[in-house]
């Protein structure tokens, strides 16, 4: 078992979309697509484990206060896949054309740009989650108890981005399985600190966001580690961690336009109220 767990991360992932027959063409695109649904779907579930684990033990009040945030979550979520479309579209050209170098600029143009985004995302939006729950109309029953879940999920949106970036990296040589399973693992330590914080150490609302943002760190670890490790098509290097304009300019004028189209409904929905 531990052979081929080994076995799996040494051997190259990467699938070529561009060689074979119609019947190859689909089942190429088939292996590819698959993991980055099931990635979608597992980003968003974060929340909803954690409402799930809470409710059990604090009962309806807590279970609210969580779900509230789930629909500015999603929100989040949605922008930040969209904006590290850019940086997967970008290297997906270059390892069409076969040119290391510049898909590994724009590996380290993206990751740098997460990094720094995140930052000031997180720590803005730590200041701001209070006033982005009363915009959002949320109950005074439970807006205090929403906002310490959201002030400290929002402590882990520089990992998040730096996920979502470094599996936009590895789906735009082909790989999708091992973003796939990075988030599976964090997933179910998501899960297993859940209890722990909840059940064992009584932090009800709080420990369930300090677990999220536990598992997120984990995820973007997993992801940086596997980069540095991997003799594919792309490496990260600590060293090359810099913006090259080119890459950056294209990662935006792609990222940007597709991160506002995944938020526009969901902010409408939001903030938007009818007299």
């Amino acid at each position: 078992m531990v052979e081929k767990i080994k076995n799996f991360f040494k051997n190259n992932s990467e699938i070529n979309l561009t060689d074979g027959d119609t019947k190859i063409l689909i089942k190429k695109f088939l292996i590819y697509a698959l993991p980055i649904i099931i990635v979608g779907i597992l980003e968003l579930l974060y929340n909803s484990f954690d409402l799930i684990v809470v409710q059990q033990k604090e009962g309806t009040i807590a279970g609210a206060a969580v779900g509230a945030n789930g629909s500015l979550i999603t929100l989040i979520t949605n922008g930040f896949i969209g904006l590290s479309a850019g940086a997967n579209v970008v290297i997906s050209r270059y390892y069409g054309k076969g040119d290391k170098n510049g898909a590994n600029r724009a590996l380290h143009s993206g990751l740098l740009l997460a990094t720094i985004c995140g930052i000031i995302v997180g720590i803005t939006c730590f200041f701001l989650a209070g006033t982005f729950l009363k915009w959002m109309d949320v109950s005074e029953t439970y807006i205090d108890l929403s906002t310490t879940y959201l002030s400290i999920y929002f402590l882990g949106v520089p990992f998040m981005l730096i996920y979502n970036f470094g599996a936009a990296a590895f789906r735009g040589v082909g790989d999708s399985k091992k973003p796939l399973l990075f988030l599976a693992i964090s997933g179910v330590l998501n899960i297993a600190l859940n209890y722990l914080f909840v059940f064992g150490f009584n932090l009800s609302v709080m420990g369930v966001a300090i677990a999220t943002v536990i598992s997120q760190f984990v995820s973007a670890f997993l992801v940086i580690l596997f980069l540095y490790i991997n003799k594919g098509f792309i490496r990260f290097r600590f060293k090359e961690l810099k913006f090259h304009k080119h890459e950056l300019k294209r990662i935006l004028q792609i990222g940007i336009p597709s991160g506002i189209h995944g938020i526009t409904f969901l902010f409408l929905m939001l903030f938007y109220k009818l007299p």
